[in-house]
């Protein structure tokens, strides 16, 4: 029978630097594939013609079209006015004067 320390570890020591691996910002595999998957669907002559033809007979599945566009170009940023909503929690209130003793 063994037992285990509570000390013991996995993995590399503490301190040790992490080598290989993909370099950050690099997508991995299925990203790539599922992207061009997508956009090879959104691109495609036959499905344009067959989406714009249930879109006029008012069948189209908005949000299915709208998730193939986010796989194929990447969902936009949102650009929000961070300056309005502070503007708004904070309540500006008047200096109190000192009461004259």
């Amino acid at each position: 029978m063994t037992t285990t320390s509570l000390t013991s570890r996995r993995g590399r020591p503490k301190g040790i630097a992490k080598t290989g691996g993909r370099q950050k910002g690099t997508p991995n595999k299925s990203t790539v594939q599922v992207r061009t998957w997508a956009r090879r669907v959104v691109e495609d002559p036959q499905v344009q013609a067959r989406t714009l033809d249930l879109a006029r007979e008012g069948r189209l599945a908005p949000a299915i079209h709208i998730e193939l566009l986010h796989y194929a170009y990447g969902k936009p940023r949102d650009t929000t006015d961070l300056n309005v909503h502070v503007a708004r929690m904070i309540r500006i209130t008047p200096p109190i004067e000192e009461a004259a003793s």
